[in-house]
C-alpha cells in the first residue's frame, strides 16, 4: 500500500530510473553493491511495478539457413536470461505461404521463452489499411503461435491515428492477448499512446547519440508507463557506450532497448559483436547492479 496517493505509471517509471540511475551512475567504488536505503527503495517500486527495468525488442531479420543458425542460436540462448522479443520478418512481411522454418524457430523461440511478434510495413500510414489487415491476417493464418504483430514505419502526427486504432481495434478483436508494437522511430504524438492505439512503441530509431534522447515536457508523456516505450540505437560499435545507452534507457525512463554495431540497411540481419554482454548488461540492471 502507498502511504499517499499511488503515483502515475509514468511518475513510477522515473522512480524506478532515478533509484537505478543513482546507483550506477553515481560515480560510487560500490556500484556492484547499492546501499540498503537505495535497494529497499528499488524493490518497493518494482514490486508496484512487476516488471523488468529493461526489455530488450530484437528486430531478428535473419534468414532460415545454415548460415544464420548460430544467430538464432544466440537469440535463444539468452531468452532464459532477460525478457526478449524477436520481430520475425519472412519477405517484408509474412510472405505468401507458410515456411515450416519459420514454424520451428518460432516453437524453438517459445522453448527460450523468446516472445515473437510478425512484422508488417504500414509506410507512416499510408500503405492501403486492408493490405496491413490482410499481413496481419496471413502472420496468424501461417503462424498461430507468434504473440503479436510489429507495425514498422507508424505515422508520427496524430492525422493518421485513426487508421492505427482501427488496426488496433481489428488485431485486438481477433486476437485478444496480442502486443501491438509499432516504429515511428522518432517521439510521435502523444495521442497514440494515450488512445492506446499501439502497447509500445519505438521511438528512437537513430544512429549512436541516444545519450541526446529525452521526452517532450508535456503533461500527457508524464502520466504514460515506461514499458510504453522502446528505443533502436544502432551503428554503436563500442560495448561501452552500448552499456552507456542502456543506463540512459533507465535513466529517462525507457524500459525497452536493442543497440547494435551494425549499420545501414541490413542493419537488422545480424546481432552485434557484444550481443553477450549486452544481455549480461541488461540482466545487470534488472539486478540493481551496474552494467
Amino acid at each position: 500500500m502507498w502511504p499517499f496517493a499511488r503515483p502515475s505509471p509514468r511518475t513510477l517509471g522515473f522512480l524506478i530510473a532515478g533509484v537505478a540511475a543513482a546507483t550506477f551512475l553515481s560515480g560510487d567504488s560500490d556500484l556492484h553493491r547499492p546501499g540498503r536505503k537505495q535497494k529497499e527503495e528499488l524493490d518497493s517500486v518494482l514490486a508496484v511495478r512487476n516488471a523488468p527495468l529493461l526489455q530488450m525488442l530484437v528486430p531478428a531479420y535473419f534468414l532460415q539457413d545454415e548460415a544464420n543458425a548460430s544467430k538464432w542460436k544466440r537469440l535463444f540462448d539468452a531468452g532464459r536470461r532477460v525478457r526478449i522479443t524477436a520481430v520475425l520478418n519472412v519477405n517484408s512481411g509474412p510472405g505468401t505461404k507458410k515456411d515450416e522454418a519459420f514454424v520451428r524457430t518460432i516453437a524453438e523461440a517459445k522453448r527460450n521463452q523468446v516472445h515473437v511478434i510478425g512484422y508488417v510495413p504500414t509506410d507512416y500510414g499510408n500503405r492501403q489499411e486492408q493490405k496491413i489487415l490482410a499481413d496481419i491476417a496471413a502472420w496468424y493464418e501461417f503462424y498461430p503461435e507468434i504473440d503479436g504483430i510489429f507495425l514498422d514505419g507508424q505515422a508520427k502526427d496524430s492525422s493518421k491515428l485513426p487508421v492505427y486504432l482501427r488496426i488496433r481495434q481489428a488485431l485486438k478483436t481477433a486476437h485478444r492477448s496480442a502486443v501491438l508494437i509499432s516504429n515511428p522511430g522518432l517521439v510521435c504524438e502523444s495521442p497514440y499512446f494515450t488512445e492506446s492505439a499501439i502497447d509500445t512503441a519505438s521511438i528512437f530509431e537513430q544512429p549512436r547519440d541516444f545519450e541526446k534522447f529525452k521526452f517532450p515536457d508535456q503533461p500527457a508523456w508524464k502520466t504514460l508507463a515506461r514499458n510504453r516505450f522502446a528505443a533502436l540505437p544502432y551503428n554503436v560499435g563500442e560495448p561501452s557506450v552500448m552499456k552507456k545507452y542502456l543506463t540512459h534507457a533507465v535513466k529517462c525512463g525507457l524500459g525497452t532497448i536493442y543497440v547494435t554495431d551494425a549499420s545501414g540497411d541490413h542493419r537488422w540481419e545480424r546481432l552485434p559483436d557484444y550481443w553477450e554482454e549486452e544481455v549480461e548488461a541488461v540482466y545487470r540492471i534488472n539486478q540493481h547492479q551496474a552494467p
